[in-house]
């Protein structure tokens, strides 16, 4: 049976923060103190959080488009 891949979410969870605050942490960007980055950095890698990239294009709202002219 396949494993549930780790998500932000569980580990907001686990860590008892928002997923924006496990985002910013993991993303390096923006403010986060550094006990709760370093719990969330830990907490990531102890569940072997890896990033999708599927889920990061969507969040990041790339959208490319194809023009034909007729």
């Amino acid at each position: 049976m396949d494993k549930k891949p780790v998500t932000r979410k569980d580990i907001a969870e686990l860590c008892e923060v928002s997923i924006s605050v496990v985002s910013r942490a993991l993303n390096n960007s923006g403010y986060v103190e550094e006990s709760k980055r370093k719990r969330i950095i830990a907490t990531a890698e102890k569940l072997g959080y890896v990033p999708q990239p599927v889920a990061m294009s969507l969040q990041e709202q790339n959208n490319f488009y194809i023009t034909v002219k007729i």
